[in-house]
């Protein structure tokens, strides 16, 4: 045995102290989490983390029920009012932009958007008759929703802003009676536009 070991038990060992830094954490206002504090971004003389950017979630537990336009989140409703330029035409809601899209002709989709309010837009395109929708509806309205919604809040960064700091919850429709869109009366819908808001989402965090 090694002379310079003799005697000596590993397990009884005192192990050497190393000077310890004390760094200073803090709660981030936006999602409670803890930072330090010179890694805080500092808005309106509050912290906030680098993944909330400074925009404060209010509710942080389980997902973001979404419907009516003047309610909490409404502004993720496509019936939210809003300047949306699509395909070269102004419109005054998302709602107005994708639901242009869905006669054959362009007199019915003038008549549509003509409506006094963008719920009653939707309405009346809900209405149309088989023969005044253009045919190949069904195969091109998801992806005509996506390039609308991106839109959306490509040119209105307030949105844009607000929709960032829901930052990684699940996003609902909660419409009783739409179960492709939102997830129906027993919640089981198929929600893709709260799937299509999470994709934008994670497009302007983590890409653009």
């Amino acid at each position: 045995m090694d002379e310079n070991h003799e005697g000596k038990d590993p397990e009884n060992e005192v192990p050497q102290k190393h000077p310890i830094v004390e760094r200073t954490r803090i709660e981030c206002t936006g999602c409670g989490g803890l930072i330090d504090a010179d890694m805080a971004i500092q808005r309106d003389d509050k912290p906030y983390c680098g993944e909330c950017q400074g925009q404060p979630i209010v509710d942080r537990e389980g997902p973001i029920k979404f419907y009516r336009s003047s309610r909490p989140y409404g502004f993720l409703s496509n019936l939210y009012k809003c300047s949306v330029e699509f395909e070269g035409r102004m419109f005054r809601s998302s709602e107005d932009a994708y639901q242009f899209g869905k006669p054959k002709d362009i007199a019915t989709a003038e008549w549509l958007v003509s409506a006094p309010k963008p719920h009653l837009c939707a309405v009346a395109a809900h209405a149309l008759l088989p023969w005044d929708i253009r045919p190949d509806w069904n195969g091109i309205k998801l992806e005509r929703m996506r390039k609308v919604v991106m839109a959306k809040f490509e040119q209105n960064e307030d949105l844009r802003e607000m929709l960032l700091a829901t930052g990684k919850r699940w996003l609902m429709e909660d419409s009783p009676t739409d179960k492709f869109w939102g997830i129906g009366k027993k919640g089981d819908g198929c929600n893709f536009l709260g799937q299509i808001l999470m994709e934008t989402r994670k497009y302007f965090r983590y890409v653009r």
